[in-house]
């Protein structure tokens, strides 16, 4: 698989950009055909080694985008719901159990989402039994209105979320994976592995391809991806999936998302492509933030 999106842009792509569970479960677009680690050739289904030769697999997902095109947590959530299924298969072998298809979407959210210790999904470890309440909830105390810095301690919220920020200036919330800052002239700028992302702007209909998600292509003139200008007061809302990336409303009103510029095939075509971040929940800084709330599955 290609993170983020192909280098080349063929449609469809050869390269997936989150892992296709299809091509292990049906190798060689074979119903039922589970792969095993000594099926390599998709195409001359009959030349495949002598499975006496054969250890093991190795996953491969690649970035031919940048450094800054894919955070290591985007990498993950490409790649997460293949983990175990690869895994399972490469267990087994062609001597061992085949996976079991009505119960593999439940078996993979359920191994993805407990690995012991880890937390790579950013699952919040406390949130409301009511749906329609925020998972997360936070306004400044009143003790203090100019104190600088308030520890959460949450960390980060992982994908599907909606962040709502009431702002009378600018602040910083940060975590170990990401910070999010609304500076002093206006811009609302995502920190990720040390790489800035300003918010952009484009339209609200952009980047919804279903066989590029994400991609818009520099040639749109529909979106500008000019750094957006937030004002000081303002509610923000961010909300954020994987495969439409971090998009923001100011006021209720769509003005853009974040987002990386990528260099196509022999750096000819050129595109935008969507940034996922993760909601940083450890610590506020700067006066500016009177509010926030965070809505979504733990």
């Amino acid at each position: 698989m290609s993170l983020k999106n192909d280098h080349v842009p063929i449609t469809p792509a050869p390269y997936p950009q989150f892992f296709n569970n299809a091509r292990v479960l049906n190798f060689a677009d074979i119903e039922g055909w589970q792969w095993t680690p000594q099926l390599f050739n998709a195409v001359n289904k009959t030349e495949q080694p002598d499975s006496n030769a054969v250890r093991g697999a190795i996953m491969a997902a690649w970035n031919d985008n940048g450094p800054d095109a894919t955070t290591q947590l985007e990498a993950y959530y490409a790649i997460r719901n293949g983990i175990p299924v690869v895994g399972s298969r490469a267990w087994s072998g062609s001597r061992g159990p085949r996976l079991s298809i009505s119960t593999l979407d439940d078996s993979i959210a359920r191994l993805t989402t407990h690995a012991i210790g880890q937390n790579l999904n950013r699952r919040l470890s406390h949130v409301s039994e009511h749906p329609t309440d925020p998972a997360f909830s936070w306004s400044k105390p009143h003790a203090d209105p100019y104190q600088e810095g308030y520890l959460i301690g949450l960390g980060s919220k992982g994908m599907n979320y909606t962040l709502r920020l009431d702002a009378t200036g600018p602040f910083t919330i940060e975590s170990t994976d990401a910070t999010l800052s609304l500076s002093e002239d206006g811009q609302l700028i995502f920190v990720a592995d040390g790489w800035p992302y300003p918010l952009r702007s484009v339209a609200e209909t952009d980047g919804f391809d279903p066989a590029e998600p994400g991609r818009i292509w520099a040639n749109m003139t529909s979106s500008t991806h000019n750094v957006v200008d937030v004002p000081r007061k303002a509610q923000i809302t961010v909300t954020t999936d994987e495969a439409a990336g971090s998009r923001v409303w100011v006021d209720g009103h769509f003005v853009g998302r974040f987002e990386v510029f990528v260099y196509g095939g022999h750096n000819e075509d050129f595109s935008w492509s969507q940034m996922a971040f993760v909601a940083p929940l450890d610590a506020v800084h700067g006066t500016g933030l009177q509010s926030m709330a965070v809505y979504g599955s733990s």
